[in-house]
């Protein structure tokens, strides 16, 4: 970092007020692409700096400033008991039962939990196993972590880290071999326009 970026970060440390700190954060560093061993890290830091703002910046070194928001149910959308059983508790829904299995309309997917967009309409495909099936995801939008079983990747949202489902490869189902199964009650559909009169 610059001498020049080192006085912003003192200068906005002031604008904030006593006892608030700034981090300097590469926001080309998404928790997608971040290692466990740097989560760790950064839970570290949160935990000894209370009200803490987080700067992060481009490669080009533009600033912006983004505040830190506890991780609890008041950040999130509110779910449903069995919406919250499948998205923080890592659930599943019963085979074709949800609301997106069959459902092939122009338009973006987003998390239920945050409303982050995850998957386009175009990368969504009918893959018989009874679930919503994408094979691919908005960049840095979806997070592969190893199950717990350990045979199997599961997919969460990488903004709040909302269980979505599994990611399968290796079926020939489509030309990029990607198979993410996703539980209806993840996700959010919202049409990219306004339908036609």
């Amino acid at each position: 970092m610059t001498a020049s970026h080192e006085t912003r970060l003192n200068s906005l440390e002031a604008e904030l007020g006593e006892g608030r700190k700034v981090i300097a954060f590469p926001r080309s560093l998404k928790p997608a692409l971040i290692t466990p061993k740097e989560l760790e890290a950064l839970k570290t830091i949160e935990d000894e700096l209370e009200d803490t703002f987080l700067l992060v910046y481009e490669p080009d070194m533009s600033l912006e400033l983004s505040r830190k928001v506890d991780d609890d149910a008041r950040t999130f959308n509110i779910l449903t008991p069995e919406e919250e059983r499948i998205i923080v508790h890592k659930g599943t829904e019963p085979p074709g039962t949800g609301k997106y299995n069959k459902f092939f309309r122009e338009g973006i997917y987003r998390c239920k939990r945050c409303n982050t967009p995850l998957f386009k309409s175009d990368t969504k495909f009918d893959s018989g196993c009874g679930w919503p099936s994408f094979d691919d995801a908005i960049p840095g939008a979806v997070k592969e972590i190893p199950d717990p079983d350990g045979r199997r990747m599961e997919i969460v949202c990488a903004a709040c880290g909302g269980h979505l489902g599994h990611v399968f490869r290796g079926e020939h189902k489509t030309p990029k071999d990607t198979r993410m199964c996703v539980n209806s009650l993840s996700i959010d559909f919202n049409p990219e326009k306004e339908p036609k009169k």
